[in-house]
Order: C-alpha cells, then structure tokens, then sequence
C-alpha cells in the first residue's frame, strides 16, 4: 500500500482528503502544520507528499 503524507492547516478539508484517499486503498499520514509534516516525512518515509501552500508555523 502506498504512503501518503496529507499536509493541511485546515481540519474538514484535511479530514475529508484523507478519506478519500483511504477509500481508494492509500495509507494515509496526517500533519497540521509544515513542523510537523518535516518530522513525519523523516520519520515515515512517505511515497508521495500533497502539502496546501500556506501553512501555519512553516510554509509549503
């Protein structure tokens, strides 16, 4: 199963996002804010990275 990092300040549509791609068979890592997608994609390794452009604390 592929890994997808899903970067996106905004709670609904991160929330909807990523159960859209979990529907169609995507493991999905959830990060709020560019700190933390850095420490997950270090930590995770994810396959691909969708990152919102303005983010809070860091930008995409």
């Amino acid at each position: 199963m592929k890994k997808i990092l899903l970067v996106e300040d905004n709670a609904i549509i991160r929330f909807s996002t990523a159960n859209f791609l979990r529907l169609n068979n995507f493991e999905v890592i959830e990060a709020e804010n560019g700190f933390m997608a850095l420490h997950l994609a270090k930590e995770q390794l994810p396959d691909l990275l969708l990152c919102d452009i303005n983010l809070p604390k860091l930008d995409g």
